[in-house]
């Protein structure tokens, strides 16, 4: 019955006064209040929950509605720090956090927090909060690491969540109305300006993105997906195959079908988009025997700034003759003299280069052949920086296909393989060590399908965390534990076993069936940017394009 409120009392609501029943423990109790004193408006706070809920629509416990639901989703747990079982344990958040000043440390002396990805900065060192007490840890995988006083020592961190970092929210980026699939070929990432906030760089098929008509095949995104530049000229219009940052961070080279006024087949260009002035412009580019133009492969980056550029049938660069299919370019353009590689008594081209820290150089093919002019037949080999063989490398798989390799950072390679023997048969990928020989301690636990072959797994990105994310592009499924995942992309813990933590992303055509990914950036902040021939990722409309969180969730 509701009370008579006399004359003069400030009534802000015309309901009944409830005050008995403003506050309960539990949201069990919230449920059992009595429908005859409830009434729509009606609030109540829950002390468990820390949160205050409000009747809308009717009356029944499914009307109950949190308040101010955006400040419940930010409360999390505290963040606990054991030391020394948290030592050099990695933390990986999925969004960007608010981390209050400990008011519990027992023992700590000093603490950091570093960002394993990318170049190792510390975000939290020595207790260094920003004014006020707070600190913001962005996004990411970070390691833990400390001192203590005694034995052992405990911190206790308030936490907030400050939310996602999304590329395109709400967005599907490319029109599929005038781009049926779109596809995306490459991606790089230029951190120069921001180490926060990278600008994108993509090779792409389509006709627009986020409704501006594109003109070359070659894009500039800031680091939310929004374009800064799609017209270069005209220059980008054939089919592209590698865009990719120099170590100086001077620009970036371009490879692809290309054939204009200005230059044929690579480029370099500024981080604006620009033609570099500095680098050869090629007026003639790679060529066969009879002279006639053909379009390289691919190339590989040095750490030096020089570049190596393959492709079958190549034998001069601007009217200057080079052997084995395999050419390296000065870092301004120019063939390099010094470099002398004999190349495949297959007549071949590589199918892969791969350029170490020290400049050495693994080469590796389809078929076994005789290279260099070994007298025995190889899929792979090393070279010295200027072209003779390295006979401290012997690679321990003699009889496997390289369809795919990676340098992980300690130096050891990733192989993908056309063999469905051994030990690694089934998943098709081994790991050998810096002089070539097989990591045993590297054992996979699932399947990757029979054929003798692998475009599945052929794409191999190790992170700065150890772990190893691998793109497959084959029909048969990936199998673990007698679950088949028709996904596209997975993750490999170092010792080679299947990482269930990782959600592997679904990606799929207009036409539903399974798309396929042609290329990943690991990112500075733990993401992943993955880039392939697709409409959908997870159900929702990304095409061509879709940013994943540490664990495989969109962004």
């Amino acid at each position: 019955m509701p009370i008579e409120v006399i004359d003069g009392f400030k009534v802000s609501k015309n309901v009944p006064v409830d005050t008995q029943r403003t506050v309960v423990a539990t949201l069990e109790d919230r449920d059992a209040i009595d429908l005859a004193v409830r009434y729509e408006g009606m609030e109540t706070r829950v002390l468990t929950t820390k949160t205050k809920y409000v009747l809308e629509g009717g009356i029944t416990n499914n009307h109950w509605k949190p308040v101010l639901e955006d400040e419940l989703n930010a409360l999390v747990s505290p963040l606990e720090v054991r030391l020394p079982d948290s030592q050099d344990r990695l933390l990986a958040l999925d969004q960007d956090i608010e981390l209050s000043i400990p008011e519990n440390n027992m023992g700590i002396k000093d603490l950091s927090l570093i960002n394993v990805f990318g170049q190792e900065k510390p975000v939290l060192s020595n207790f260094a909060f920003a004014a006020g007490s707070i600190l913001m840890v962005p996004e990411g995988l970070h390691k833990i690491s400390g001192t203590i006083v005694g034995a052992a020592g405990t911190a206790l961190f308030s936490r907030k969540n400050l939310g996602r970092r999304y590329l395109n929210k709400g967005s599907k980026g490319f029109n599929l109305t005038s781009s049926f699939n779109p596809s995306v070929a490459a991606i790089e990432a230029d951190y120069t300006d921001d180490p926060d906030h990278p600008r994108i760089w993509l090779l792409c098929s389509a006709v627009d993105y986020l409704g501006t008509k594109i003109t070359d095949r070659l894009l500039l995104l800031d680091h939310d997906g929004a374009l800064i530049r799609s017209d270069f000229g005209g220059y980008f219009t054939g089919y592209m195959k590698k865009v990719e940052m120099t170590p100086d961070h001077s620009g970036l080279i371009v490879l692809g079908n290309i054939d204009n006024a200005e230059f044929k087949h690579i480029c370099k260009i500024d981080r604006q988009g620009n033609l570099d002035p500095g680098f050869l412009k090629c007026t003639v580019g790679f060529a066969g025997s009879s002279g006639a133009s053909i379009f390289p492969n691919y190339f590989r980056l040095s750490p030096d700034g020089k570049i190596y550029v393959w492709g079958a049938s190549m034998v001069s660069y601007e009217g200057q003759p080079f052997t084995g299919f395999l050419a390296r370019l000065n870092a301004d353009g120019t063939l390099d003299n010094t470099f002398s590689f004999l190349g495949a008594s297959s007549q071949s081209a590589p199918i892969g280069v791969l350029v170490q820290e020290d400049l050495k150089v693994v080469v590796h093919y389809l078929s076994k052949t005789r290279i260099n002019g070994d007298t025995v037949s190889r899929y792979c080999i090393r070279l010295n920086p200027d072209g003779t063989t390295d006979p401290t490398f012997t690679a321990g798989l003699m009889d496997l296909a390289y369809y795919g390799m990676a340098i992980q950072p300690d130096g050891k390679f990733l192989v993908a393989g056309g063999s469905n023997i051994g030990t690694n048969g089934q998943s098709q990928i081994w790991r050998l060590n810096q002089d070539g020989s097989v990591d045993d301690s590297f054992i996979t636990d699932f399947s990757l399908g029979s054929a003798v072959h692998n475009s599945n797994g052929g794409r191999l990105f190790p992170t700065p965390d150890g772990k190893i994310l691998a793109s497959t592009n084959g029909v048969t499924p990936l199998t673990h534990d007698r679950e088949d995942f028709t996904n596209s992309l997975f993750r490999m813990n170092d010792n080679g076993s299947f990482d269930r933590s990782f959600q592997p992303p679904v990606i799929t055509t207009s036409n539903g069936s399974k798309g396929t990914g042609y290329c990943l950036k690991p990112m500075n902040d733990g993401s992943f940017l993955f880039g392939g021939s697709f409409v959908k990722c997870n159900g929702e409309s990304k095409a061509a394009l879709v940013k994943l969180n540490y664990n495989g969730f969109n962004r």
